[in-house]
């Protein structure tokens, strides 16, 4: 939402209302189950010398690896140590 007022702000064209359809249209998956994951992989990477010191990243990979998702990405850097995540990258760059 911040994206869409900064533009119509700056520009007048207002397409706050198509993002709010489109996020109306998410379904949230809930972290509860995540976070025990997301703790042991912490701390596997931790004691492994590759730290992943986004905790947003490691929950975001988390979640992928528990709810059996492919995450979709170009940052397999910061994703790649993850135990069982399966990665996948849909952006070509020419």
């Amino acid at each position: 939402m911040v994206g869409a007022e900064l533009f119509w702000k700056k520009t007048g064209i207002d397409q706050r209302d198509m993002v709010r359809k489109f996020i109306s249209s998410i379904t949230v998956i809930p972290i509860s189950e995540v976070l025990e994951i997301a703790a042991n992989e912490k701390v596997r990477l931790r004691l492994a010398g590759t730290p992943l010191d986004d905790n947003f990243d490691l929950l975001i990979g988390c979640t992928a690896i528990c709810y059996d998702m492919i995450m979709v990405t170009e940052n397999y850097k910061d994703f790649k140590n993850l135990s069982n995540i399966r990665l996948e990258n849909w952006i070509v760059r020419q």
